[in-house]
């Protein structure tokens, strides 16, 4: 179903992940891969891997909305990577990179060729990457709206800062400004996160003489909050700390969290922790902590999460932090521990006075995970159809057309998939509406790609093809024929 519409649901997490950390971390993948992997690597992957790969990407090629095709083939890219074959997955993702061509909105094609870029870089190294980032400068240069040019000119700049080309950096930073001040009354906004992108790719003086021209005070303090942040992710604390003097007292509990923020998805941990010690006084302190754990935990930290839950008396967080604290537990093979953090988790949702089941359906997921994890078959079951129901009576804001329920449902029907329930998956995937609303597609094929490769992971490939051909709809089989692919390729034997 071809669409216009003004993001997809990974740029929304992008444009809402740059405004919420200016940039910093969104940014980083393209620095954190290899400079040069070899294009030409090629491991001869099992036949049924490749019948899976010619699959997906027939199916991608069937897909009607540009948008929809773009994101088939990545899915297509990263398997084909995982495959061994970096030349197939560059070929995909170009196809992705020219799938939205000059009759969709040029900020659109901007936001698509730096995710391609992003992408690149991982297979093809970083000249192709700087060439798509090239081509995305020059797309930028022909948006009219100062506003949406402003920000795809940051998009690109902070990208091209952290490939090394500083020359081409500073000219997207420069084109930004000047597209910002064509529009005086946005202009503040504008150059704030202009600002952030500065910070963002370790330009912390031009961001902090941009950050002094702000006169509306809410500007220049989140100005602040993002170079300060940056600052912190980059190694320099005491920087930081000097960024956060600027901020009005009473807004310096702000700063601090935004720094423990960039620190905890550093995964620098003992210096969030540091820095959240200097929170006692602020609301936000119990959040900054459970920000903490809940990355520990995701690291593998068990022990750090378990002592850092410990220097909190939960409230409003408590279900979040104990049913991720319950999941790494269980991943670790403490099964009686996940238990227990698993039941102070349902204790902290049984405790909230008025339901939002978005966060239901979300815990107890992850408590249902964690306890079959464990082998508590029971406990599993129970969490399961806690989640699907919570799930079901999902909000549906029309901000976002539903999306809570559909995020729901779909992590609800990996996680069953996850757990070898093949069919309560596929009842929850079909829940999923499709073909109304932009990101409830997306979430579909993204459970498609995690039923399918859980099933392939399993081994029971006949009954894993059969489903796939029952998936009329191009996208979620491209999807679903990628996540097989994948997972077999990465399948030791």
């Amino acid at each position: 179903m071809s669409r216009r519409r003004g993001f997809s649901l990974l740029e929304f997490r992008f444009v809402a992940v740059a405004l919420s950390f200016g940039l910093a971390f969104t940014v980083a993948a393209a620095a954190d891969v290899p400079a040069d992997p070899d294009a030409a690597r090629v491991i001869a992957p099992r036949a049924e891997v490749l019948a899976l790969l010619e699959k997906a990407r027939a199916a991608a090629a069937e897909v009607k909305s540009a948008y929809d095709r773009r994101d088939a083939l990545v899915a297509v890219a990263h398997a084909q990577a995982a495959a061994g074959d970096n030349a197939a997955a560059r070929a995909s993702l170009v196809a992705a990179r020219e799938a939205l061509g000059e009759d969709h909105p040029d900020d659109n094609r901007v936001t698509s060729y730096c995710q391609i870029a992003d992408e690149l870089v991982k297979v093809s190294g970083r000249a192709e990457a700087a060439a798509t980032l090239r081509q995305a400068s020059q797309i930028a240069a022909g948006i009219r709206l100062p506003f949406f040019q402003a920000d795809s000119y940051v998009m690109v700049a902070t990208r091209r800062a952290r490939l090394g080309d500083d020359e081409g950096a500073t000219a997207d930073f420069d084109a930004a400004v000047r597209a910002a001040e064509q529009d005086p009354s946005r202009s503040g906004g504008r150059l704030k996160s202009i600002a952030r992108g500065m910070a963002a790719a370790g330009r912390f003086a031009a961001a902090d003489a941009l950050a002094e021209r702000l006169t509306d005070e809410f500007d220049r303090r989140m100005a602040y909050e993002a170079i300060a942040a940056a600052r912190a992710r980059a190694g320099d604390l005491a920087g930081a700390r000097k960024t956060l003097e600027r901020l009005p007292d009473d807004r310096k509990c702000d700063g601090r969290w935004a720094i423990v923020r960039a620190l905890t998805q550093a995964r620098k941990f003992d210096d969030a922790l540091a820095v959240a010690a200097e929170m006692r006084d602020c609301p936000e302190r119990e959040i900054a902590y459970a920000g903490i754990v809940k990355e520990q935990a995701q690291a593998g930290d068990v022990a750090g999460a378990k002592a850092t839950a410990k220097l909190v008396e939960w409230g409003f967080h408590k279900e979040d932090v104990f049913s991720a604290l319950a999941l790494a537990q269980a991943r670790a093979g403490d099964a009686a521990g996940a238990r227990a953090s698993a039941a102070l988790a349902l204790a902290g949702l049984a405790a909230r006075e008025e339901p939002y089941w978005r966060d239901h359906a979300q815990v107890h997921t992850a408590v249902a995970r964690a306890l079959a994890l464990a082998g508590d078959a029971a406990g599993a079951k129970a969490s399961f159809v806690a989640a699907r129901a919570a799930a079901d009576k999902g909000e549906t804001d029309d901000r976002y057309h539903g999306s809570y329920k559909w995020e729901a449902l779909a992590a609800l029907a990996s996680a069953l998939a996850e757990a070898g329930e093949p069919e309560s998956a596929r009842a929850a995937l079909a829940a999923i509406e499709t073909g109304e609303h932009v990101w409830s597609d997306e979430y579909r094929a993204r459970a498609c790609h995690d039923i399918a490769a859980a099933e392939a992971h399993r081994g029971d490939l006949p009954a894993l093809l059969k489903w796939i051909d029952t998936l009329t709809d191009p996208t979620s089989r491209a999807h679903a024929c990628a996540g097989a692919a994948e997972a077999l390729a990465k399948k030791p034997g």
